[in-house]
Formats: C-alpha cells, structure tokens, sequence
C-alpha cells in the first residue's frame, strides 16, 4: 500500500473529560499508525491552573 508522511494533530478543547468527544478514536489512530503524535490543550482541566 500506499504510505504517507507523519501526520500530527494538534486538538484544542474545554476538557479531556467533557469536551474531547473522540479521544478515543484518535488514540486509536495513533496506535495504529494513521497518526505519528497528538498534541492536546485544555483551557480548562479540572485541577489544573489556568495558564
């Protein structure tokens, strides 16, 4: 088959608990090659300060 470049993607959003609707598919994606890395921020994750 056909392979591509590393692809990256960067994921913005309120909270990994509340708002990340399909962390579980990307992290699947990951592990199976379709992505090389994620990069994930929140504005608002319970316990941590507000940067």
């Amino acid at each position: 088959g056909l392979k591509g470049n590393p692809m990256t993607l960067v994921f913005g959003c309120r909270g990994s608990d509340t708002d990340h609707l399909y962390k579980e598919e990307t992290l699947d994606m990951r592990d199976n090659g379709t992505l090389s890395s994620i990069t994930t921020a929140y504005s608002r994750q319970t316990g941590q300060p507000k940067v």
